[in-house]
């Protein structure tokens, strides 16, 4: 899915999309001059900040 598609169905901002790709946290796929996230990255993700925050707890 391309990155507006995830701000739009999602809490996080662009800049936020583009801070978690560069730092790795989020995988994404270039074709050509596009970006686009796999779903099974952003659910990757998702699950990775919900252990965090009931560690926190």
């Amino acid at each position: 899915m391309r990155v507006g598609w995830r701000i739009r169905y999602s809490w996080l901002g662009r800049h936020t999309v583009y801070d978690l790709i560069r730092s790795r946290r989020l995988h994404s796929v270039r074709l050509g001059r596009c970006r686009r996230i796999p779903v099974r990255s952003l659910a990757g993700l998702l699950d990775s900040l919900t252990k965090e925050a009931d560690h926190g707890r």
